[in-house]
Parts: C-alpha cells; sequence; structure tokens
C-alpha cells in the first residue's frame, strides 16, 4: 500500500478515531471491572462486525476470586498467504468512578484521560487499520488477527495461553500499545515475575523467654534488604520489595513474616538467573530457627530483539521514512502481551499505537498529531509484511535494495 494513499485514508477517518475515542475512555475499564471491559467488548464487536470481520467472543475466566472480562478474536481474511496477529487490550489500571471525575478532554493538541494511550488508542488503531486496508483493496495478506485482551494490566492471567496460541500461527506479531513519548517502537521488555518468601519462626515472651524466641519479622526484614542490595549488583535486574509484613502484636517474638518481592529482568541475564540470586537470599538464615520458603508465580518472559524483530523493524523505518518522520526503538522496563507472543517463536514488534505517554498516572496524554500518521504506518507495515512473508511462519524477508513494495 503506497504511504500518501495509507495518510489520505487515515486522515479521512481521523474525526471519526477520535470521537470513538472519547467513547471507549469514558467507559471505566478496570481489569477487574469485567463489566466495564466488556462495555469496551462489545464495541470491538459490534464495530467489527460492521465492518466484514469475523469475530470470537470467549467468555471471560477465573481469577483471585472474580470473573474477568471476556477475549476477543477479531478476524480479517485476505487473498494471500500472510498471517499477521495485532494485539492491543481492552482494560486499563484505573478504578471505578475515574472516567466520571477525569472524562475524556483534548486540548493543545493532546487527549487526556484514562486508559487513552495505554490502550485505548492503540485498540482503535488496529480497527481503523482493518477498515483502511479492506476500502483501499489492499488486503495482500492472509490473515489479519486483532486479539483484544482483558487483563494485560494485571498480567494477562488468563489471556497469555491465547496469545501464545494466535502468535504460533502467526509470521508476524504486531502489538498496539502506544509508541514511546519520543516516538520510538518497543523492541525488548524485561521479564517479570513475582516472588513471596514466607517466613516461620518461634514465638516467644519478650520479657520471659526472648532468647527461646526466633524472630520471622527479623529474618524476613534483612531478607529484604539484601534483595533490595541486588539492584545494585546485577546488571539488567530491578528487584522491588513491595510489601513486608508480619507478626501479631509488640508484646510476642513474631512467629511468622512475608515479604512480597517484584524481579524485573532484562532478556539478559534472564528470570532463571535473576530468581536463583533471589532464591540464594531465600536460602540463608538471617536468625536462628527461622526457615523461610520461596514460591514464584505471574511469570513474564522478557521481549526479546531477534532477527525476524530486526526484519519487521527495517519494514517500519522504511514505512516511517516514506511518511515523512524517522523512528528508533528503544528497550521497556514494563511488560506487555508481547512478551508472551515472542515466547511462542514469532517475530514481535512494540509501540505501534499512537504516540502517548505518563501512563497509569493522571496525567496520561495522546498525542493526537500522531494518530494519522501512525496509523498510516501500521497500515503499510501489514502490507510490507504481506509482501515479504515467503509463506512459512517467521519468515520475514528484510527490505531489499530495489525499493519496497506499495
Amino acid at each position: 500500500m503506497a504511504a500518501a494513499d495509507a495518510r489520505a485514508r487515515a486522515a479521512a477517518r481521523y474525526r471519526t478515531f477520535l470521537d470513538d475515542l472519547a467513547t471507549l475512555v469514558n467507559i471505566d475499564s478496570g481489569s477487574l471491572n469485567a463489566a466495564g471491559v466488556n462495555r469496551i467488548a462489545d464495541f470491538v464487536q459490534d464495530r467489527a462486525r460492521r465492518s466484514g470481520c469475523r469475530v470470537e467472543r470467549i467468555p471471560g475466566a477465573p481469577h483471585a476470586r472474580s470473573i474477568l472480562g471476556d477475549r476477543v478474536v477479531v478476524r480479517r481474511s485476505g487473498r494471500g498467504t500472510a498471517r499477521i496477529l495485532l494485539l492491543a487490550h481492552m482494560d486499563t489500571v484505573f478504578s471505578d468512578g475515574t472516567a466520571a471525575s477525569r472524562p475524556y478532554r483534548a486540548f493543545d493538541g493532546r487527549a487526556y484521560g484514562p486508559g487513552v494511550c495505554d490502550d485505548k488508542a492503540g485498540l482503535l488503531a488496529g480497527l481503523t487499520v482493518l477498515e483502511l486496508l479492506a476500502d483501499a483493496d489492499a488486503e495482500t495478506y492472509g490473515e489479519v488477527v486483532l486479539f483484544c485482551t482483558p487483563d494485560e494490566e494485571i498480567g494477562s492471567p488468563t489471556s497469555r495461553d491465547d496469545t501464545a496460541r494466535l502468535a504460533a500461527d502467526a509470521d508476524a506479531v504486531l502489538s498496539l500499545e502506544c509508541a514511546r513519548e519520543d516516538g520510538s517502537l518497543v523492541s525488548t521488555r524485561k521479564g517479570i515475575v513475582d516472588v513471596t518468601v514466607s517466613v516461620s519462626g518461634r514465638a516467644a515472651h519478650p520479657g520471659v523467654d526472648f532468647e527461646r524466641g526466633a524472630n520471622a519479622v527479623v529474618a524476613a526484614a534483612m531478607l529484604a534488604a539484601d534483595a533490595h542490595r541486588l539492584n545494585g549488583q546485577l546488571p539488567g535486574v530491578r528487584v522491588n520489595v513491595g510489601r513486608l509484613y508480619g507478626g501479631e502484636r509488640a508484646n510476642v517474638v513474631p512467629s511468622s513474616a512475608t515479604v512480597q518481592l517484584e524481579v524485573r529482568v532484562d532478556p539478559e541475564p534472564g528470570l532463571d538467573a535473576a530468581l536463583a540470586h533471589v532464591r540464594a537470599i531465600a536460602d540463608t538464615v538471617y536468625v536462628p530457627g527461622t526457615v523461610a520458603l520461596m514460591t514464584v508465580s505471574g511469570a513474564c518472559p522478557p521481549l526479546r530483539s531477534e532477527p525476524g524483530q530486526s526484519a519487521l523493524l527495517a519494514h517500519a523505518r522504511t514505512v516511517a521514512h516514506e511518511l515523512g518522520f524517522q523512528i528508533q526503538d528503544v528497550a521497556s522496563g514494563g511488560a506487555a502481551d508481547a512478551n508472551y507472543a515472542a515466547a511462542a517463536g514469532t517475530p514481535t514488534l512494540d509501540g505501534l499505537g499512537p504516540i502517548g505517554g505518563d501512563d497509569h498516572s493522571v496525567d496520561e496524554w495522546l498525542d493526537l498529531e500522531s494518530v494519522v500518521p501512525r496509523v498510516a504506518m501500521l497500515a503499510c507495515l501489514i502490507s510490507r509484511i504481506a509482501a515479504s512473508t515467503v509463506g512459512c511462519v517467521g519468515a520475514i524477508n528484510h527490505p531489499t535494495t530495489e525499493g519496497p513494495a506499495t
């Protein structure tokens, strides 16, 4: 698809994009608000079906004593062979009532509101591109799948397996998290794992039998301090001591305590190496008579920069150049659904939504001037992938010196 045509078609949809963005931002859709997430799913389903796409809606699954929102799989078939997966999420980090207290607003070239760039603009970009490619008769791919998840902000507990399955069947994955504040795409992301260390000790009367006690809180505090010190000792590893609690009252030597850690790790050294250091700390006896038990949960693998991804990035840079701007790629400390897709072995590139910033805060914003060029870039990138994929999963050719296909 020619860049000029893509830009013109994206510009023609700009006003509708803004109206729909306001609608979505003004819906509370925190991860645990299944009703709100499903209102976003209703919008996606209706919009996709009206444009001629096939829609599969997977009922919400249980997590942490709640039933989460539905998962939505939008499919559009073309006349080619390439299979391309787009990822977006419908949930936000914001609590119920936020949309009413801070509704969508736009001024000075920016839009504001809960989830405006994370990830409601990216979600809309995916829907818009499916329509744009169909209207332009540019469906040179075999199939484009837009997978909309309900739980990305809490680690995708009910959707991660679906993401991996869909990614394994694709030639390329494009994640529609918004681009970084400087317009960069995201090529690598840290892996994340939650670690809980439960420390058991021995209760005692601090005035009568103090020496017979084994203070679990002291042991947990020392353990937490050593875990924190890993931040300066291991390159690429970030350990956050999120919670430390224990004991029941001041006049009892505490017999139990708990430390909750979040460990974020670059692709190198990787999760296993980082966890080995944390486990060594958990196995250390800081207070005689105490025992620590370490459990690991919610592991999200790192997003690595692989050869197939470099081909995607090269195509994106070519398209951006034709549209009149340059792009770079950066590493991100946050995780996303792209991590699970890349772990399936499929070339994955992230940050392909419009430009935004201050995610998860009251100041979250979207650069409105970026909407048209970024939607156009996504449409052209899909066309380039379709033209360069040779018919087997992950086989994406780099742009040739003969010039990009249109």
